[in-house]
C-alpha cells in the first residue's frame, strides 16, 4: 500500500528527514522571539501596573507528593526495567510487540499517578509597595 501511495518504500525517510531539519529552526526562532517579547523582569511588571492602575500578584506554588505520586513512580521505574528485561529476552517480533504494548499502558498508568497523585497549593500575595 505505501508503495502504491508513495512509490517507492524509502520515500518518507528522507521527508521526515527534511521536515525535521525545516521544522526545528523554525519551533527555536519562534520561541526566541516569543522570548523577546516578554518583559525582562517581575520588576517592569510592576511599574507599569502602577502606572496604569492595575493590581497584581505574586503568586507562588508549593508541590508535595503524595504517597500514591511517590508509589507510582517506584512502579514505573520497575516496570520499565521489567518491560527492558521481558523485551530481550523475547525471540520472536510478535511477543516484543505485545511487551512493547505492556510497556505503553505501564508508562500511562503510572505516569497518571504520578501526575494525579501530588499536591498542589498556591499562595496568592501582593507584591510589596516601595
Amino acid at each position: 500500500m505505501f508503495d502504491t501511495l508513495f512509490g517507492a518504500a524509502g520515500f518518507a525517510v528522507p521527508l521526515a528527514a527534511l521536515l525535521i531539519v525545516i521544522a526545528v529552526p523554525i519551533m527555536i526562532a519562534r520561541a526566541f522571539a516569543r522570548r523577546l517579547d516578554q518583559p525582562e523582569n517581575f520588576a517592569g511588571y510592576l511599574k507599569r501596573a502602577r502606572k496604569g492602575g492595575v493590581d497584581l500578584a505574586l503568586i507562588f506554588e508549593h508541590m508535595q507528593w503524595t504517597a500514591a505520586a511517590k508509589w507510582g513512580f517506584v512502579l514505573l521505574v520497575l516496570a520499565n526495567l521489567g518491560a527492558l528485561v521481558a523485551y530481550h529476552g523475547q525471540r520472536f517480533v510478535t511477543h516484543q510487540a505485545a511487551v512493547l504494548l505492556v510497556w505503553i499502558g505501564a508508562n500511562i498508568l503510572f505516569g497518571l499517578m504520578i501526575l494525579l497523585g501530588r499536591r498542589r497549593v498556591l499562595i496568592v500575595r501582593r507584591p510589596p509597595e516601595k
